[in-house]
């Protein structure tokens, strides 16, 4: 039985952040993070699409320690199943869009988050 994907809940990624640090140190996480998660997601589509299976494991995890800190569980999971390179788990072509999607919800809030910053 293949583990199953979860979908994005809708969690605000910024509210644990804001319980443990600064406005001026959420921001300037945020701001650091945004291109590295762009480019992090960018290597990691390319590695399941192209079915590299290690490469795509080694993307996953590095990508897990950014999101994990912005508690988005449902892509962690997924990230999850991806670092555990179970090919037969993540090489679906839903599978990729839904982390393709999650990953994009995740940048496009906290782009609006960086878009509105809060005085």
């Amino acid at each position: 039985m293949n583990p199953t994907p979860t979908v994005n809940t809708g969690y605000d990624p910024i509210e644990k952040l804001s319980a443990l640090l600064t406005p001026a140190q959420v921001f300037k996480f945020v701001q650091q993070a945004v291109p590295e998660l762009k480019l992090a997601h960018a290597s990691l589509q390319h590695s399941l699409i192209n079915q590299q299976w290690a490469d795509a494991s080694k993307q996953a995890h590095r990508l897990k320690s950014t999101i994990s800190l912005l508690s988005v569980d449902s892509l962690v999971h997924n990230l999850d199943l991806i670092e555990s390179a179970d090919s037969t788990a993540v090489e679906s072509s839903d599978f990729r869009e839904l982390v393709a999607s999650q990953c994009q919800q995740l940048v496009d809030s906290l782009e609006s988050y960086l878009n509105n910053k809060p005085d």
